[in-house]
């Protein structure tokens, strides 16, 4: 029986007061962060304006 190894990456982002979200993805960067979770949470926070500095 083989075994696949599939790697994952989830990321968990915090709005303080206002909202929380958490992402998994499967594809990973040279960080090991999840490519769709960052694009994903770099589009929401900037059409919710998010940021620390909005």
């Amino acid at each position: 029986m083989e075994r696949i190894d599939e790697s994952k990456s989830a990321i968990l982002a915090v709005a303080p007061g206002r909202m929380g979200f958490g992402v998994i993805g499967p594809a990973l960067n040279e960080h090991g962060n999840s490519v769709a979770g960052l694009r994903l949470l770099e589009a929401l926070s900037s059409r919710w304006r998010l940021g620390a500095f909005a």
